[in-house]
């Protein structure tokens, strides 16, 4: 139930906890190499775990300005909105120091964590089956299954204290 949570923690709203926010549908036809530009991270980039940059699209290093806040980092956690969850399971990854730097495109959700919840954390939270049935309960669109900004925004996370979450963290990374 929503309310059986351990003393001081406390149930928010990811939109509460993370910034989430989507890039701009950028121009195809303007799209260059990766060696002349700026990768930009698409749906296509995204696998469960990890982001992969075979056959990888760039903008043009002459039209970053005015850019900088679709720039991905490491530690934040990115989720596909087009066909989130896939038959190999959902297609939500890290950002790694190799992954950048990066652009952020249109369906493709940003989560970066703020203040006192953590990248490590959020990443443990998303991956788990209530998210994923989540974004399967409001998904729209019958050909490419779709999730927006807003439903992933309202999703109810459970937030221990900065301790505790550092703990969890560090239990799941000597796991695996």
């Amino acid at each position: 139930r929503m309310s059986d949570l351990p003393t001081g923690w406390a149930w928010s709203t990811l939109g509460e906890v993370a910034d989430v926010i989507a890039g701009p549908a950028f121009k195809s036809k303007e799209f260059v190499d990766s060696d002349q530009g700026v990768a930009l991270l698409r749906g296509d980039n995204i696998e469960p775990g990890r982001l992969r940059w075979r056959g990888a699209r760039a903008w043009p290093s002459e039209k970053l300005e005015g850019l900088d806040h679709l720039y991905v980092r490491e530690g934040d956690v990115i989720l596909a909105m087009d066909r989130p969850v896939v038959s190999a399971g959902l297609k939500l990854a890290r950002v790694t120091p190799a992954d950048t730097p990066a652009l952020l495109v249109q369906r493709v959700a940003r989560i970066r964590a703020c203040n006192d919840f953590l990248p490590g954390y959020a990443y443990a939270v998303l991956q788990q089956g209530a998210f994923v049935a989540h974004l399967l309960g409001g998904q729209t669109g019958t050909q490419i299954p779709h999730v927006n900004l807003a439903s992933i925004r309202r999703y109810q996370v459970p937030v221990p204290p900065l301790c505790e979450q550092r703990r969890i963290v560090a239990a799941i990374e000597e796991h695996f």
